[in-house]
C-alpha cells in the first residue's frame, strides 16, 4: 500500500482519522505567552504526500519552535532513506542495485527487519513483495481484462520467495531474487514512531506530542489524545465518526479498501491484495489498528485487511498491546477483545454508533445492525434544520 506516493493524499483522504486539535489548526509562536497551558496545533501539507499534523505539549515558545523543527527534519531524513518513489533513496539504491551484500543503515535495516517479522507472524499475509501482484492488477486497468489464473500464480510464487537475505553480523542487505518490493506498507509509520521518539528524546522539556501522518498516528509523553475514527461509508468530509478512542503513549494505524482500488470490466477491485492468492481483498471496508508503536500499527492494519476476520481477531488477542477494531462490507464493526483495555472509548455526541466491543468467547458476536443501516437510520432523526452550529461537526484534520 502506498505510503511515500503523491498520489497518497488522495487515499488518505478517504481513511481521514478525525482528530481534535482543540482550537485550529495553526497558531503562530513568536511572541504568544497566554496559551502556553493549551496544546500548540500545526498542519503541514505535502508530506510524505499527504498531510502532517502537529500537537505539542510545552510552556515554553522555542522548545515547541524546536520541536516542530525537529519532527520536520527527522521526516525527510528518513524519506530519504526509504522512500519507494524518491529514486536517490537509500533503499531504491539498494532495490536496483546488482545482487551483493550491501552495507544499510540502522534504518533501512530495521525496516527489513520488521518486514521479515511481520510476514512471518502474519503467515504471508503481509508481504514487501507484493508488489508484484499489484502491478498486474493495475495492468488489467489498463487493459481492461483481470490478470488470468497462470499470471497470477506466478506472480504469488515469485512473491513469496525471500526477497532479500539480512546479516546482523554485518549489517549488510543482500537482494535474492528481481521482484519488485515496496516497503510502503510500514515505512510511513516507521518515520512517525522514529520522528515522535526523537524529539521527546532531544527536548525532555516536551510533556506530550502527537504525530499523525495519513492514516498513522503516535501519542506520546503525558498526554491523553482523542482520536475519531471516521465512517468508511460516509461520503461528507463532516460526517460523525464510527468511534472516539482516547490514546496514551500508543500508536494507531488504519488501512481499507472501500475507495482506492481499480475498475476492470465494469467491477471494483480493492487496491489491497492477498499475498497468498494474488486476489484483492474486500471483506474490511476498514481496519484500526492500536499497538506499541506506529510501525506496527502500520503494519497490523495492513494485515487486518488482508486476514479473514476470526484470524485477525485471534491475532490482535495473541500480540501484547495489541487491539483493532473492523468494519466488514456489510458495516458491521467487530473489536478484538483488548480494544476497550487498551483505549478509552467515547461515542459521546456521536450520532451515528454504538460501539460494541466483542466478548472474549469463542462466539463472538458482532453489532447486529450494519453500521451503513445505522448511520440512515440515526441520520434521519436528526431535526436540527442547520440553524446552528453542531457541536459534534468538529474541525477535520484530513489525511
Amino acid at each position: 500500500m502506498p505510503v511515500l506516493h503523491p498520489d497518497l493524499t488522495v487515499w488518505c483522504r478517504s481513511l481521514a482519522l478525525l482528530i481534535v486539535l482543540g482550537f485550529g489548526l495553526t497558531q503562530p509562536i513568536a511572541g504568544q505567552q497566554a496559551w502556553a497551558a493549551e496544546p500548540y496545533t500545526a498542519r503541514h501539507e505535502q508530506v510524505l504526500g499527504t498531510s502532517l499534523d502537529l500537537v505539542i505539549h510545552a510552556d515554553d515558545a522555542e522548545v515547541i519552535e524546536q520541536a516542530e523543527a525537529t519532527v520536520l527534519a527527522e521526516i525527510d531524513r528518513l524519506a530519504a532513506i526509504l522512500s519507494t518513489w524518491d529514486a536517490s533513496s537509500e533503499f531504491r539504491r539498494w532495490h536496483g542495485a546488482p545482487p551483493a551484500p550491501r552495507a544499510a543503515s540502522p534504518e533501512l535495516f530495521e525496516v527489513l527487519s520488521l518486514c521479515d517479522l511481520w510476514k512471518t507472524t502474519s503467515g504471508g499475509a503481509f508481504n514487501p513483495s507484493a508488489q508484484a501482484i499489484c502491478a498486474l492488477w493495475k495492468a488489467g486497468a489498463q487493459t481492461g481484462q483481470a490478470p488470468g489464473d497462470n499470471l497470477l500464480k506466478q506472480a504469488v510464487q515469485q512473491a513469496a520467495a525471500p526477497a532479500w537475505k539480512l546479516s546482523a553480523e554485518n549489517h549488510t542487505a543482500l537482494r535474492l531474487n528481481d521482484c519488485p518490493v515496496t516497503l510502503d506498507a510500514l515505512a510511513k509509520g516507521y518515520i512517525v514512531e522514529q520522528a515522535t521518539v526523537t524529539t521527546l528524546r532531544r527536548l525532555p522539556q516536551v510533556r506530550g506530542l502527537v504525530v499523525a501522518i495519513g492514516g498513522e498516528t503516535r501519542v506520546a509523553g503525558d498526554i491523553d489524545h482523542e482520536i475519531r475514527i471516521t465512517n468508511p461509508f460516509a461520503d461528507a468530509d463532516n460526517a460523525p465518526s464510527i468511534a472516539r478512542v482516547t490514546l496514551r503513549n500508543r500508536a494507531l494505524g488504519t488501512s481499507g479498501g472501500y475507495r482506492r482500488g481499480v475498475h476492470i470490466a465494469g467491477r471494483w477491485y480493492s487496491h489491497i491484495v492477498d499475498p497468498r492468492t494474488g486476489q484483492p481483498v474486500d471483506h474490511i471496508a476498514s481496519s484500526t489498528a492500536i499497538a506499541n508503536t506506529t510501525a506496527d500499527a502500520d503494519a497490523l492494519a495492513t494485515i487486518f485487511s488482508v486476514l479473514p476476520v476470526a484470524e485477525s481477531l485471534a491475532l490482535a488477542d495473541r500480540l501484547p498491546g495489541v487491539a483493532c477494531l473492523l468494519v466488514t462490507r456489510d458495516g458491521t464493526r467487530i473489536t478484538s477483545q483488548n480494544w476497550q483495555q487498551l483505549t478509552t472509548v467515547s461515542n459521546a455526541g456521536a450520532r451515528d454508533t454504538t460501539l460494541a466491543a466483542v466478548t472474549p468467547t469463542e462466539d463472538r458476536q458482532a453489532e447486529s445492525t450494519p453500521a451503513a443501516e445505522k448511520d440512515q437510520k440515526e441520520d434521519a432523526t436528526d431535526t436540527d434544520g442547520g440553524a446552528a452550529w453542531d457541536e459534534d461537526f468538529e474541525m477535520l484534520v484530513q489525511f
